[in-house]
């Protein structure tokens, strides 16, 4: 196990909280990794085949059944199609908590992505989700993630999670993204 500062503005001191080092760093390797193989030129905006590449090669994101929708002046969209192994509560039937949070988390990702234009790595830097209502069961989820202020180092995104109306989110997600510079095109270029 290792520690990760962790800030609690309740408290005068900060504190360590015990974190599993395979969880702080394998969201980010992935990441990286299929940045190396899918992309490797400036876009003004990502196409909707290396979206959907990011989607269907992402192993949570095919552990779950996500699909990508599209993107359009909305944001980035995903879809979960309601299946029983998803179920979080036998009794309401309805999808798990963490499943809504893995698929908001990557929405608002890909939203980061496609605001840079190009691919650069990228980590969930801050991650609110406010839970309003549970998922109705048997309805797919539907997730809208947009980028709406892009800084030299930060993505912010905001998407809502809803099960066919988004004026009644079952979720919605306000997160921060750190983007690293140099890009990895640059990367490249120097080691090579």
């Amino acid at each position: 196990m290792s520690d990760c500062f962790f800030f609690d503005a309740r408290r005068p001191k900060a504190q360590y909280v015990p974190t599993a080092p395979f969880l702080l760093k394998a969201n980010l390797f992935l990441k990286l990794f299929l940045i190396q193989r899918v992309v490797s030129k400036k876009m003004p905006h990502l196409s909707d085949d290396i979206l959907q590449q990011l989607v269907e090669t992402i192993p949570y994101m095919k552990a779950i059944g996500a699909s990508y929708l599209g993107h359009d002046a909305e944001g980035v969209s995903l879809k979960l199609p309601y299946r029983e192994d998803l179920i979080g509560d036998p009794h309401t039937r309805v999808i798990a908590g963490g499943v809504v949070t893995a698929l908001l988390d990557h929405g608002c990702g890909l939203a980061v992505w496609d605001a840079v234009g190009e691919f650069k790595p990228i980590a969930t830097m801050d991650l609110r989700i406010d839970y309003m209502r549970p998922a109705t069961p048997e309805l797919d989820l539907i997730i809208t993630a947009s980028c709406y202020k892009l800084t030299r180092s930060v993505g912010f995104v905001r998407a809502f999670a809803h099960d066919g109306d988004i004026h009644d989110p079952v979720a919605a997600a306000q997160s921060a993204f750190i983007i690293s510079k140099p890009s990895l095109k640059s990367h490249q270029k120097a080691s090579a």
